[in-house]
């Protein structure tokens, strides 16, 4: 719920259960600083060409885009959430915890999560990144 961007927003998609309040929105402002988080990630759920929309443009999204664009599982409002989640601990128990962990590991690559934070370790890396995730709050708040 809420406004949702950078960290919280990879954290959001790396979720298997994602569930957004009507009124979220996503953004994942880390390329105007250089640091590079959950693009992978973003782009196996939305697709490589959405994906790099987003990203490029910073666009911030709302749930009903990230509902229909695959981002988001499903949509519902906060005195649901009880109910979801009785509901994700009924699927988790259809599965032993060593399926499910086999499961998940067969659908996301090793190679893909090892690049991924390959790339984000590398981008952090460079030199001035405190300067450039200044200058972009700085500019960010100048905008309004």
């Amino acid at each position: 719920h809420g406004r949702n961007f950078g960290a919280g927003a990879d954290l959001f998609a790396a979720c298997q259960w994602r569930i957004a309040e009507p009124g979220a929105t996503f953004r994942m402002p880390g390329l105007a600083f250089g640091l590079v988080l959950g693009t992978r990630r973003l782009a196996a759920l939305v697709g490589s060409e959405r994906a790099r929309d987003l990203l490029e443009s910073l666009a911030t999204f709302g749930a009903e885009e990230a509902r229909a664009m695959g981002f988001a599982r499903q949509l519902a409002s906060q005195a649901e959430w009880p109910a979801i989640v009785q509901e994700a601990r009924r699927v988790a128990a259809v599965l032993p915890a060593a399926s499910r962990t086999r499961l998940y590991r067969t659908l996301t690559t090793t190679a893909a999560a090892d690049a991924s934070l390959a790339d984000l370790v590398r981008s952090a890396a460079e030199p001035g990144l405190k300067a450039r995730m200044q200058a972009y709050r700085d500019e960010s708040a100048r905008r309004g």
